[in-house]
């Protein structure tokens, strides 16, 4: 009865559609942004290019002249034309000469990064930990906002899902997006106001779990999208106690790298496929998987990816290389080729790479922390906690065992973060692990990484076998 009522809703969202987008302006660009980027995809890949060339100029003049960070690089650069006193590249590849953007960077130079426009934008301060454990501080405004999520229902279109299809169970951990909500107890009231059921995802407990399968068993959602940790976990409780559900439409994964064994047991647990989608806080949506699964196109209307190799330049023949991100879309603090700390392999022996597709994102890993009764916490979520403290630079989060627990954590000027700061920390913990857990701090010059460069912001060392039982 209530998968007839959501259909008869969806027809009621069609409608009101196309109804907000003549009467809201907001929903104008929206839907205007989303018809261009359709219109282009539609295109040879030169001329794909030639467009994220003529963005790539538009937000590199901006930045000359509506910041003083990018006025002096571009400056001692020389790339300002004196004619027409702009900045004119004749290829993508000529962007590898300017510097690489920083975390620390931005830091240091926060008020310089910052257009002086941003008053005019109604700039708002967003935050990131990253799938690096590295905090980082920007600016961001409404029409960011707006191309993200024309970009985003772009990649739902990809996949077979349409703009009116609203129907969403989201799995998720960032409080700062969702509160702190809990499962509603009548479905048809839920929906009468909201399209969305949301599960936090910060503590996955058994109670939880049950109510997880019980709405699962009841609904087939248009597409359940979470943390790619959560949906794993999710996935090994159905799976583990040989559970079934209702068979759902997609399922999209986001936030931590996606395993192949990842994705065995959440396509076996919800009977659909699921697609990977690649997006930041500090960039908006990045790219997302083909369908074919065998590699990632990139949303070239929101920012320019580069991969590069320890020399800062393109690499060839798939190796791994950095991501540098240049938004296209954020003028409040333009960020010219950032570096995002996840990494990749190109798609082509041939060609260094063609800006539009990559082979596979290779750099995003997290880990969960577990209670004693075998709940478990998302590592995703854990590192929000961490963001609201300006003082960490970086951090590393190390369960011992269940009631002991490492920070490593280095801060700005390596000074120690106040006490009252870390209590907002200890308490976040406390609440989830139980007051009895010990939280040690340890500051460090460097968070560690592993042999192959990468940094696991959440490390467990205890064993998992019984966890989802």
């Amino acid at each position: 009865m209530i998968n007839i009522f959501l259909k008869i809703k969806s027809i009621f969202h069609f409608f009101s559609l196309y109804l907000g987008v003549l009467l809201k302006p907001q929903n104008r660009y929206v839907y205007k942004k989303y018809r261009a980027i359709i219109k282009l995809s539609k295109q040879s890949e030169k001329k794909q290019i030639d467009a994220l060339l003529k963005h790539v100029n538009e937000i590199l003049n901006y930045a000359n002249k509506h910041t003083v960070y990018y006025y002096n690089i571009f400056k001692k650069a020389n790339w300002v034309k004196s004619k027409n006193d702009k900045i004119e590249l004749k290829s993508l590849s000529e962007i590898e000469n300017l510097p690489i953007l920083t975390k620390t960077i931005i830091r240091e130079n926060f008020d310089d990064l910052t257009s002086d426009e941003s008053e005019l934008l109604n700039s708002y301060i967003n935050s990131s930990g990253g799938s690096t454990g590295e905090k980082a501080m920007f600016l961001q405004h409404e029409l960011f906002k707006r191309n993200h999520t024309a970009n985003f229902l772009f990649f739902l279109r990809q996949i077979g899902i349409k703009p009116w299809q609203k129907h969403v169970f989201l799995i998720w951990g960032a409080s700062q997006d969702i509160g702190r909500p809990t499962l509603p107890k009548n479905l048809f009231k839920h929906f009468i106001k909201n399209n969305t059921i949301t599960m936090n995802s910060s503590s996955l407990t058994k109670k939880e779990m049950k109510e997880c399968v019980y709405i699962l068993n009841k609904i087939k959602f248009d597409y359940i999208r979470g943390y790619s940790q959560s949906l794993y976990n999710v996935a090994l409780y159905i799976n583990k106690n040989n559970i079934k559900i209702k068979p759902q439409n997609k399922i999209i994964s986001t936030a931590t790298l996606l395993t192949k064994e990842m994705r065995f047991e959440i396509e076996k647990a919800f009977s659909c496929e699921v697609y990977d989608f690649y997006g930041s806080r500090e960039v908006g949506a990045i790219s997302f998987e083909d369908k074919s699964h065998q590699f990632w196109n990139v949303l070239i209307n929101n920012n320019l990816v580069e991969i590069v190799g320890n020399n800062k330049r393109k690499i060839c023949k798939r190796k791994n290389g950095k991501m540098l991100l240049t938004t296209l879309n954020n003028y409040a603090m333009p960020l010219i080729r950032y570096d995002i700390g996840d990494t990749a392999k190109i798609i082509n022996d041939k060609v260094c790479f063609d800006y539009l597709h990559y082979q596979e994102l290779t750099g995003r890993t997290a880990s969960n922390l577990y209670k004693k009764n075998g709940d478990i916490i998302d590592g995703t979520f854990l590192t929000t906690i961490f963001n609201s403290i300006e003082d960490i630079e970086q951090f590393q989060i190390i369960q011992h065992d269940y009631e002991n627990i490492e920070f490593l954590i280095k801060t700005t000027n390596f000074n120690k973060i106040s006490n009252d700061k870390k209590l907002i920390i200890e308490d976040n913990f406390k609440k989830m692990f139980g007051s009895d857990c010990k939280l040690n701090w340890t500051y460090v010059e460097n968070t560690p990484r592993t042999e192959s460069g990468k940094h696991l912001y959440v490390i467990s060392n205890i064993r998992k076998d019984n966890c989802l039982n």
